[in-house]
């Protein structure tokens, strides 16, 4: 009989940290390198290149999101959410006399806090089933 599923490594935890890191930051970033400042912001040079790399990413948001929703629900998301957040906030706190915490630093974390969320999402079923024992199966 074939292993159908995948056990949890760092490894496995950091290709899909890298993967949601790559979507989030490829679709939005402040730095301005991003394909929303590329392809969005002159729509008369719009071409297939463009179209073909949103595609791509808008593919990219839809596997993250839906592993992240199948595996962790309304409620999982939100305290997720919540967590990584509040997680974020504690440290800009903290470090609020070293750390700068001008908009551009704010949207960084706030993009950090997404990729966390998608990646925890995408990872939840692994960890859940190394925590528990338990196997998640999806319909």
């Amino acid at each position: 009989m074939a292993r159908t599923t995948a056990s949890f490594s760092w490894s496995f935890f950091f290709l899909r940290f890298l993967l949601a890191i790559i979507v989030v930051f490829g679709t939005y970033n402040p730095s301005g390198l991003s394909y929303t400042h590329w392809a969005l912001i002159d729509l008369h040079s719009f071409n297939v290149v463009k179209a073909l790399v949103g595609l791509l990413l808008l593919g990219g948001w839809g596997v993250l999101l839906h592993a992240t929703y199948h595996s962790l629900g309304v409620i999982g998301l939100v305290m997720v959410t919540l967590f990584f957040s509040l997680l974020f906030w504690f440290l800009l706190d903290v470090g609020k006399n070293w750390l700068p915490t001008n908009s551009h630093v704010i949207q960084y974390v706030l993009l950090l806090v997404v990729s966390f969320v998608l990646v925890i999402g995408v990872v939840w079923s692994h960890l859940y089933r190394k925590l528990t024992g338990q196997i998640d199966v999806a319909d």
